[in-house]
Formats: C-alpha cells, structure tokens, sequence
C-alpha cells in the first residue's frame, strides 16, 4: 500500500514543487496551503507522515504539528522551512515533535530520504507493537500452562527469561526510541 503524504505549505509554488519532487516516489500525496484545512483533511483521510512549513498565515508549522502530534501520534511530522533560527528548530522538536527539521531550500533527494526514514521508523513501532500484543499473548498461554508444566513455572519464575510484563512497555519504547535516534542520527 501506498504512504499516505500531507504536504502544507501556504506558497502554492512551494507545494508544486514538493509534489513534482515527490512524484517518483509514488506516494499518495495531499497538499494544502491552509493549515486549518491540512488538519481536516487529516482527519478525514488520515496520513503516513505530515510535512509542514513554518511560516504560515493561519497558524505556525510547529502549532499545526503540536496538534497533529496529540490527536495523531502515529502520524509522522516532518518540519521543512525557511525559518532557520535557533528557536524555531527547538520549538518544532519540543512542541511539534517532529521527527526531522529540514531547512529550504532542500534538495528533492534529502526531503525523499527524510520521509522514507521516518516511514520506515514508524513501521518499526508498528512492528514493535505488534510483537508486543503477541509477546502478551504468548505470555498469557505460558502462564495457564505452567500450573500443568512444572518447567514453564520455573522459566516464568526465572529473572533471566525474556519474557514480557505488563510494566515492560516504558522499557521497551525507551529503547525503540534509542535505537532510532542512533540509527538516524537525531
């Protein structure tokens, strides 16, 4: 299945060149030039990864990810702007949580990189929690089992095994999110 790509930008030649770049990628792409109509269309149609502007009329890029960021969090966030000051990067990370920070002009490549990166971060979590649910799953079934299998008692009663709790999951994001700042340097 095709990524899902919401572009918003309020320049119009801005999005046509986002679009033309990205065309060979073959993504399902939105665009908009409102950031109110970018988050309807959001909950409408739903999207794989959200790259903004800044600087818009409406409603700052960062604002307009901080949103997407508490009702979406699955969604990905990609900030792409002309908007290059110290303060503008640190607020797009703490408040809109991005996922990447790009600055304009960005080559068509770097843009395709970004967001072939953080789809690929977020089928990982979606994997991760998927082994998660079976892991549960699986952990369940041991534990009605082990009252008529001594041996699985011992392995659930083993500190060593790597078996999963309930209390596992702060754990388990805590390294997902490490290995993915390591393995894309942010």
């Amino acid at each position: 299945m095709k990524s899902r790509i919401l572009l918003i930008d309020d320049d119009e030649h801005v999005l046509d060149g986002l679009r033309a770049a990205l065309r060979k990628k073959r993504y399902r792409m939105l665009a908009t030039t409102s950031p109110e109509e970018g988050l309807r269309m959001l909950e409408e149609c739903g999207a794989d990864v959200v790259v903004s502007d800044e600087n818009m009329p409406e409603m700052s890029g960062t604002r307009l990810l901080s949103h997407v960021a508490e009702r979406h969090p699955e969604t990905m966030r990609i900030m792409l702007t002309g908007a290059t000051s110290l303060d503008v990067a640190l607020a797009a990370l703490n408040a809109g949580d991005v996922h990447r920070y790009l600055t304009k002009p960005c080559r068509p490549s770097e843009l395709a990189l970004a967001i072939d990166q953080v789809l690929e971060v977020q089928q990982l979590r979606r994997d991760g929690q998927r082994l998660l649910r079976l892991a549960r799953r699986q952990q369940s079934a041991l534990r009605e089992l082990a009252p008529l299998h001594p041996a699985l008692g011992a392995l659930l009663a083993d500190e060593d095994a790597f078996l999963l709790d309930e209390d596992d999951d702060a754990t388990l994001e805590s390294v997902a999110r490490d290995a993915e700042r390591r393995r894309f340097g942010f």
